[in-house]
């Protein structure tokens, strides 16, 4: 018995495989939509921190505005907040420190009776990027 010769290869036999020409094409197309993608995201990070720290403060607020309510008079400090139960620990904010809270015992009639606010992203009191309770809704 003699040899025979392979069947010749038809097209569907050669199409099985992807060609190196489309695997490139493939990864350049992913890398572009990945590359759209992150850039995107990447500005929204600044937005995420404002409103997490916007609703902290906001909680904050509430227990403040709770404990004056049950004892007539404002918390001397955050802990007292926790230790009276209107708040299970005291946030912070996105930046991992604590939300500054001042109390001004001799505050007139009409004037803020505490300050409450975030030292923002550079962390540093009286800046533009500090986060305080009586203007964060102006914030955006």
């Amino acid at each position: 018995m003699g040899r025979s010769t392979p069947p010749p290869l038809t097209l569907a036999r050669r199409r099985r495989a992807f060609t190196l020409l489309e695997m490139v094409l493939v990864t350049v197309i992913i890398a572009v939509l990945a590359t759209i993608v992150v850039i995107n995201f990447a500005g929204r990070t600044d937005t995420v921190n404002l409103n997490v720290t916007k609703t902290r403060i906001g909680q904050v607020r509430d227990a403040v505005q709770e404990y004056y309510s049950r004892f007539g008079s404002y918390p001397p400090n955050l802990e007292a907040l926790v230790s009276g139960g209107m708040l299970t620990k005291i946030p912070q904010d996105p930046w991992n420190r604590n939300l500054v809270y001042i109390i001004y015992a001799d505050a007139a009639e009409g004037q803020r009776p505490y300050d409450l606010y975030s030292l923002g992203k550079d962390g540093i009191a009286g800046n533009a990027d500090d986060i305080s309770v009586w203007t964060m809704e102006n914030r955006k």
